[in-house]
Parts: structure tokens; sequence; C-alpha cells
């Protein structure tokens, strides 16, 4: 229960151009762990019409200021738990402001850039308690890797970014 946030590259393949075999696609181990259906009885994922494929790129767990920084800058000040779509230009903003205070440490610049954002279960939020600036510094750190990992899906496959939070 909290605030989980996720970064995602749709890359389009278009499905009359590939072909995916249903029996090379595997099910996941996390899947197979949590459904109570025997094997036998897995249906095989449909892959004739697929026309894109999804791909994790980030994850966050109670990073509340990265999410404050997407509801402000990419939805509008909507806080919705719907997909929105992520320019390049955001994810280069976004990724700057990230090493700039990595590279700076600045505190007082750190709250003003990318203030933390209270909500339900969303995480530390007081910058006095004990843990709260490792934690700011990691969330800032797991950005610039997912930021960086969406840009090269950006420019190898012509994705589409999408940011999503769940809380």
């Amino acid at each position: 229960m909290g605030l989980d946030m996720y970064l995602s590259a749709e890359v389009f393949i278009g499905g009359s151009y590939h072909k995916i075999e249903p029996e090379k696609i595997e099910v996941s181990s996390r899947f197979k762990e949590t459904n109570d259906q025997s094997p036998e009885q897995w249906e095989p994922y449909p892959t004739e019409d697929i026309d894109s494929i999804t791909y994790q790129v980030g994850y966050w767990r109670k990073a509340n200021q990265i999410h404050g920084w997407f509801v402000d800058n990419v939805q509008h000040g909507e806080d919705d738990c719907r997909y929105h779509d992520v320019s390049e230009e955001q994810l280069e903003k976004l990724q700057s402001i990230c090493v700039e205070l990595l590279q700076s440490r600045d505190k007082e610049k750190a709250l003003e850039l990318l203030p933390v954002r209270k909500g339900f279960f969303f995480g530390r939020y007081n910058p006095k308690e004990d843990g709260f600036w490792e934690d700011y510094w990691y969330d800032l750190e797991t950005t610039v890797k997912a930021v960086t990992k969406a840009l090269e899906y950006i420019s190898r496959f012509r994705a589409d970014i999408k940011y999503r939070s769940s809380w």
C-alpha cells in the first residue's frame, strides 16, 4: 500500500510486420507464483494482433518529490493515477534537475526544485526525519537511471513514454 510509480516505453512494431509465436512467450515466474490455475489450464497469449510492446523503464516506490514533479509538469496538476504521455523535453528537464541536485547536494535548492508532496502513504516528507535525505538522494539516482533508459528507448525505437502512479 502506498505510492507506486511507473515509467513505461511503448514501442510500435506493427502487427503485420512481425510474427510473435505464442510458444515463444513464457509466463513470468511472478504470474506462476500468484496464479491458482495449473499450468495445463493457462491459455496462450494471443499474438496475432500485437501492434506494440510496452517496457517498464522506471519504477519508484514512495518517491513523492518525483511524483510531484510529474503531477505538476506532465499531468497539469491532476493527480489521477492514469497514464500520461511524457515528452523527450520533459524527460531531459527532469534529468537535468536531478543531475544538478545530485552534484551539489544542496538541500535548500532540492526542496525548491523538487519539493516533497504529502499524500496517503506517500513516504517521507519531513526533511528533519532520520533517513529522509538518504531516501531523497536515492530517489534522484533512480530517476536519472530511469530517464536515461527512457531517452534511449526514444532514440533507438521511437518509443512513446508514459508515466502512471498508483496509490
